[in-house]
């Protein structure tokens, strides 16, 4: 259900010389960058990895109607066209601009998906997901079971606490499967409509490549400092545990008819997935 104006940007409280400041800061961006995906499919270390350079913008989710309130109130946006344009002068660096959304944010945040096309048609538009989505189920099914996300905000006991606490659940993990393949098909419905190309990746290819590689996925011409983004300064780190694999092996014994119709909406995903030449390590 899409939310309204009033819910988004009706608390923003007026702060003008925070709004000079703004205004103030070099408009429109000379590039940017979408990246569409889906949750748990390793869009946290690709932001992290984009930060890190302080050249290729924010990469949050700045259409997360969970999220965008708190943002409205610092970047003084009172409308979404207002939200838009001050995100776009507030977040950019280096020149570049770039968030990550999933078809669900997008509308929930967006009245109508064409405003946001037509907002972010000349970017850049990046696609990522999970290959395997039983794997994918079974993190966000642990994940909303403990609010353990990311090792970027929570700590070793924190892991430690809810994968021992963890118990096989049939049902969640079917129903966050059919979560995932929905928002998926949100996605690829507004590709479609819109004649969106986008770089297809995937959790499974990204986490092949070291952080200079993904960089160069992203980057297109923009130059970076000399400086090389390494592994080890990332603070986020994997958190799934065997228990995790046990998890998603077990569902697949027990569920080879639903996944076989899983199997079948995602063909053409996966298709074009495979279509995309491979990302290879430099």
């Amino acid at each position: 259900m899409p939310k309204t104006e009033e819910e988004l940007f009706g608390k923003v409280t007026d702060d003008p010389d925070r709004r000079k400041k703004i205004m103030s800061k070099p408009y429109p961006p000379e590039k940017e960058i979408v990246i569409h995906f889906t949750a748990r499919s390793g869009s946290t270390r690709v932001t992290e990895i984009l930060q890190n350079t302080r050249h290729l913008g924010k990469a949050n989710e700045l259409f997360n109607p969970s999220f965008v309130p708190k943002t409205a109130q610092a970047v003084q946006a009172r409308s979404l066209p207002e939200y838009i344009e001050n995100s776009r002068r507030m977040l950019t660096t280096n020149g570049v601009f770039s968030f990550e959304a999933t078809g669900f944010q997008i509308n929930q945040t967006f009245q109508d998906p064409r405003l946001f096309f037509e907002s972010f048609k000349d970017a850049s538009s990046f696609w990522l997901i999970r290959e395997d989505i039983v794997a994918q189920a079974v993190s966000l099914a642990k994940m909303v079971q403990f609010r353990v996300s990311h090792s970027t905000n929570s700590t070793d006991e924190d892991v430690k606490k809810s994968d021992e606490a963890f118990e096989y659940d049939h049902a969640a993990i079917q129903k966050w499967t059919k979560h995932l393949l929905a928002c998926e098909g949100v996605s690829e419905k507004f590709f479609k409509k819109f004649g969106v190309t986008p770089v297809r990746l995937s959790y499974e290819r990204l986490s092949k490549l070291n952080t200079e590689s993904v960089l160069n996925v992203f980057k297109g011409n923009t130059v970076l400092p000399p400086q090389k983004a390494e592994d080890a300064s990332l603070k986020h780190k994997k958190i799934g545990t065997p228990k995790n694999k046990i998890f998603a092996e077990r569902f697949r014994e027990e569920s080879l008819n639903f996944l076989k119709k899983v199997e079948d909406q995602r063909a053409f995903t996966l298709e074009q997935l495979a279509k995309t030449p491979l990302p290879t390590a430099i």
